[in-house]
Parts: C-alpha cells; sequence; structure tokens
C-alpha cells in the first residue's frame, strides 16, 4: 500500500509508517523550512509521476513527469528531483514497497514504448546516403576550329534517395509488439488493483468493528 495519500484538503500526505523509512526521514530532516514546503513538494512529484493509479499514469514517464509539475508544481523542471540523490532514495524505497512486480513492469513497458516511438519517429521510408563518385565522362570540345573528343575526371560526393522500408517496418513491429505486452501487463495490473481494494475494504471493516 503507497505511504503516499491524498488527504481531505487533496494535498499530497505521508503515512507516519512511510516517515519512518530513513531515507525518507533524512529527506524529511534535510528541509530547514518552517512548513517543509520542499519536502511535500517532492512527494508530491513521486505520487503524481510514480504512483501506479495515480490519475497520470496512462501517459508515458517523460510526459506524466511534465504533466505533474506544471499541474501540481508550479512548472518546475522535473530534473530538480530526477537528479536529487535525496529524492531518488526516496523514489527507490517508494517502488519497492508500494509497487509490485507487475506494476513495476509495467512501468518499464511504458518506458520502452516512450523510446521506441523516438526511434519510430526518426526511421524514415526514404533515408539518403553520400555516395562518392570517381570517374571519367567523354566530352566534345573544340580545340584550334577541330571538335576532339576529351576524357575528364569526375571526383565527387553526391547524395543518392534509397528504400529504407524494411528498416521502417520492423521499427513499426517492435512497437505494436510492444504495445501488445502492454495491454497484457494492463490487465495483469487491474486485477491486481481490484483486489487491493478488496482487501482495503475490508481491513476498513475490521478496523470499524
Amino acid at each position: 500500500m503507497s505511504f503516499l495519500y491524498l488527504d481531505e484538503a487533496k494535498n499530497v500526505a505521508i503515512t507516519d509508517d512511510g516517515l519512518s523509512h530513513p531515507e525518507v526521514k533524512e529527506f524529511y530532516l534535510k528541509d530547514t523550512t518552517s512548513d517543509k514546503k520542499k519536502f511535500f513538494k517532492a512527494m508530491t512529484y513521486i505520487y503524481y509521476c510514480y504512483f501506479p493509479g495515480g490519475i497520470f499514469s496512462n501517459k508515458t514517464p517523460e510526459d506524466r513527469k511534465r504533466i505533474a509539475c506544471n499541474t501540481y508544481l508550479e512548472g518546475m523542471d522535473p530534473k530538480v528531483y530526477e537528479d536529487n540523490k535525496f529524492v531518488q532514495r526516496v523514489i527507490a524505497v517508494y517502488r519497492d514497497l508500494c509497487i509490485t512486480p507487475a506494476e513495476q513492469l509495467y512501468e518499464r513497458i511504458k518506458f520502452d514504448i516512450q523510446e521506441v516511438q523516438k526511434v519510430l519517429s526518426e526511421v524514415p521510408f526514404f533515408k539518403e546516403i553520400k555516395v562518392k563518385l570517381e570517374t571519367e565522362v567523354e566530352l566534345d570540345v573544340k580545340v584550334e576550329g577541330e571538335t576532339r573528343t576529351v576524357k575528364v575526371p569526375v571526383n565527387q560526393t553526391v547524395v543518392v534517395q534509397i528504400d529504407n522500408s524494411d528498416a521502417k517496418a520492423k521499427a513499426i513491429q517492435n512497437t505494436t509488439m510492444l504495445f501488445k505486452q502492454e495491454k497484457e501487463l494492463r490487465n495483469i495490473v487491474e486485477k491486481e488493483r481490484i483486489e487491493k481494494r478488496r482487501l482495503r475494504r475490508k481491513f476498513d471493516e475490521v478496523q470499524r468493528h
């Protein structure tokens, strides 16, 4: 279960158990602001970018980080958190304790889709290559009133367009395969989440009695 959650005011909060983890507590204590503003901004980033059931979970990791920062963190650059070693330690704990192996693999697939989409957009159906020509051509020239045929050496580089559809087809095939795997993993993850919600309701009922 996630140690980060939304409180009644829809702000990201952390459980006492979550705060007790050494990596989390270390980062909490390093924030010297009176209201721990830096710490809770980082927790907001982690919640919206790494919580598998979050509102941006259908987005690719890169888009999720950008949207979360623009929506909740005043346009902060994701690198502020991704390059912070203390935040990364908290993320590692969060992923280890709050994300199942299937959810982690699902996230990995979405990252791979993000990368292969970049490759796909860069692979053209036709590509240009440079060819170096070293040959001779015959030209008719007039010399002292007479037409003579002379050989002129040609040494230059020309650009030739060639078919690249095989490479494009391979890139499309890889993308399609990843989307199929993503769908299969999504179904597995959704079943896990349904079971989590069922157990959570059962736990809450026991607590009320």
